[in-house]
């Protein structure tokens, strides 16, 4: 039983001595607004932001003034906006662009007046404003649907520049492709993203704008550094120093830490050194500088030194402001302070700052740091064998990596449409330019030759439309069927994680980390070589043998095969057919099975594949297998068959996939035949793509 001493002493502490955090307060909100909505509601982070909560409607005070007032509310910081009561209605700028999100901190009852300066739906529609207010507002449309809709900010960044042009401003101009190029940067095209960058510096360069040149030679680096070329990132970053000290000279320490990152990636510590130690004389609260300095030091063994310059990194971070251009977290210097402390023994220092890293990366939503603070803590928990908070947080860092590997898949599939749509934009806008100029001459000879033109060009724009369809659809559904492979080997590392059988999993992650290179190499490419193609088949086949315990052997043949290595096969094909032979006959039958795969070549632009199980055969797999199995053959094999038609209409070939059930004497299942027929192409006739940073 609790005594009353200790009941009138707890009263008497929280009443008369009162403890932060455990007040509550009342924020009173007063609102002015240009044309009021007939319902107003205050979303931020004390609802979730809901646009609509019927707890936070302000009620009328006024002609033009609304109001509430919020009850309970604790200590400390809140972010809010003012909404007419969904996504669309948040309050604006005076022209339209979105405004930035009200704060306030609050450590007693407070009133606050506010003024809405214009809604957001008001806005939609842009005729009417002055040249300077149109291309103000078409600049906040383009930056605010960057992260919303790629398409909508590239239509606007588009109008952007023509408005620039109209106005004559070079800077504007400039400014607009900058905007351009960050929509095809979003998209993973960096050569698009380079053209336009390089343009934007033309421009600059024209009317000396001393902080753009230097901002636009350092994203040039960047977007070399992106695409694999440092010798020409080093050169740009060079080249955007004097200009960097022109404009503010803090602004030299950012191309510098990046000049002296390339040569440490290279192992050339002492140039490393060099510009390390440039940037932070400029800029002594560089974090990039000084993480690349306290890198250089952990690599020459001084763990203290490198210490000293995580912590001072730590430090700068806490006057980086998020969201502008110059913010790094203080996740990675968290990180590489508690690794260093571990490496000097200190183990429990070394536990706190790991979880700082990791608790401050899920604060900030961050993906690539919550991989590499939650990789961080798997290793230091594995190292102490505490394995149930090694499994706990490799299981977060798998679940990041699979989205963002899925992410990354769909961003490839989406790049594909953009750039489809914006080769039709540019076609439309280059017929709609040459029959404005056609037009201007008025010559019914000129017209005539112009319209019989027009018809071959439309005709061969329709034959080209269907192939180029084709196409996107092929890329598609490559990246649908690499995560559906990748996922049943992830489920089998996974399963032998659990079962704490290191030996077992150490050697499947390898073998599965040679077959994710395989296919993220070939995953971009139409077609593979034959040779790649059978090296893929004989990796996957090994895992599937380790992890069903050898219960089937296989044995792949190779029948009059010429260059294999010059002529190609379309990607991903053949699998999915294996896969159904091993799931649905093979692991069924109660005893060893096998699996026969024999490559034919039939001529020189024909290769026949043949997928031969002694299983249990289609009839009784249907009869045994259970609905999640069966799902699972639809999904590889349905895709397959697709790929295969789809070849034909782009190809005009045949090929074709046959399944033939083998029975004994007595009619009784005794496996399965598949046989593929596919179109042998030389690889050296295919353009090769381009790699493009996701």
């Amino acid at each position: 039983m609790i005594s009353w001493k200790y009941t009138i002493t707890t009263f008497l502490f929280f009443n008369i001595f009162p403890q932060k955090g455990f007040c509550q307060y009342a924020l009173r909100m007063i609102v002015n607004a240009p044309t009021p909505a007939s319902k107003m509601y205050v979303a931020g982070s004390f609802n979730n932001w809901d646009p609509a909560d019927t707890n936070y409607l302000l009620t009328t005070s006024g002609p033009h003034d609304k109001e509430i007032v919020i009850q309970n509310l604790k200590e400390g910081k809140y972010e809010f906006k003012f909404t007419k009561g969904n996504e669309r209605t948040f309050e604006c700028g005076t022209i339209g662009n979105p405004c930035r999100k009200r704060t306030i901190s609050l450590s007693r009852d407070t009133t606050i007046y506010c003024k809405v300066e214009a809604w957001s739906d008001a806005y939609f529609d842009m005729n009417g404003l002055s040249d300077s207010a149109l291309y103000e507002a078409l600049e906040g449309r383009a930056g605010y649907y960057v992260e919303l809709d790629l398409d909508s900010s590239y239509r606007y960044a588009l109008r952007l520049y023509k408005q620039a042009q109209k106005i004559g401003s070079p800077l504007k101009q400039a400014r607009a492709l900058d905007l351009q190029g960050f929509v095809f940067t979003h998209q993973g095209n960096g050569e698009k993203a380079l053209e336009l960058l390089l343009k934007s510096l033309a421009l600059k360069k024209s009317i000396d704008d001393s902080s753009g040149i230097g901002f636009t030679y350092n994203a040039i680096g960047h977007m070399y550094e992106i695409l694999q070329d440092p010798v020409n990132a080093i050169n740009n970053y060079k080249q955007s120093l004097p200009w960097s000290t022109k404009a503010y000279a803090f602004a030299q320490s950012i191309p510098l830490t990046s000049i002296g990152a390339i040569f440490f990636a290279r192992g050339d510590n002492d140039s490393a050194r060099y510009y390390a130690t440039k940037a932070i004389n400029f800029n002594g609260h560089s974090v990039g500088a000084l993480l690349l300095m306290g890198d250089i030091q952990m690599k020459n063994n001084k763990s203290q030194l490198a210490l000293e310059y995580y912590k001072k990194a730590v430090n700068a971070g806490a006057f980086s402001i998020p969201g502008s251009p110059f913010f790094i977290s203080n996740v990675e210097p968290l990180k590489k302070i508690g690794e260093t402390f571990y490496r000097l023994g200190a183990k429990d220092s070394a536990f706190i700052y790991e979880r700082r890293a990791f608790a401050l990366a899920s604060n900030i939503k961050n993906p690539y740091h919550i991989i590499s603070a939650g990789t961080a803590l798997v290793s230091l928990f594995k190292a102490e064998r505490q394995v149930d908070s090694a499994f706990f947080y490799l299981q977060i860092v798998m679940q990041r990596k699979d989205s963002l590997f899925t992410e990354a898949k769909e961003r490839q599939v989406h790049n594909i449409y953009f750039l489809e749509k914006l080769r039709e934009q540019e076609n439309d806008a280059l017929a709609k330019s040459v029959s404005s100029k056609m037009k201007i001459y008025g010559l019914a000879g000129i017209v005539a030759v112009v319209l019989l033109l027009g018809f071959a060009f439309r005709f061969r724009l329709k034959a080209n439309y269907r192939k180029r369809i084709a196409e996107i659809e092929m890329r598609a559904l490559r990246a649908q069927m690499n995560p559906h492979f990748i996922f049943n080997c992830l489920a089998s590392i996974n399963r032998y994680i659990v079962k704490s059988d290191t030996r077992t999993a150490s050697g499947y992650l390898t073998k599965f980390s040679k077959l994710i290179r395989m296919i993220l190499d070939n995953s971009s490419n139409e077609y593979v070589s034959v040779d790649t193609e059978i090296q893929t088949l004989k990796l996957y086949l090994d895992m599937e043998l380790l992890r069903f315990d050898n219960s089937f052997e296989y044995d792949i043949q190779q029948t009059d095969l010429r260059r294999t290595d010059n002529t190609g096969i379309p990607t991903m094909i053949i699998q999915p057919y294996i896969e159904n032979a091993i799931w649905h006959g093979l692991l069924q039958k109660g005893e060893k099975g096998k699996l026969w795969v024999r490559f034919f070549q039939l001529s020189d632009d024909n290769l026949q594949v043949e997928i031969e199980d002694n299983g249990i055969g289609r009839k009784m797999a249907a009869e045994l297998g259970s609905k999640d199995a069966l799902k699972t053959k639809s999904y590889g094999m349905q895709i397959s068959k697709d790929r295969i038609r789809l070849i034909n209409t782009q190809h005009d070939i045949l090929s074709s996939v046959t399944v033939t059930d083998l029975v004994d004497t007595d009619g009784a299942g005794t496996g399965t035949k598949i046989v593929l027929r596919l179109p042998l192409v030389e690889i050296a006739a295919i353009a090769p793509q381009k790699n493009r940073p996701i």
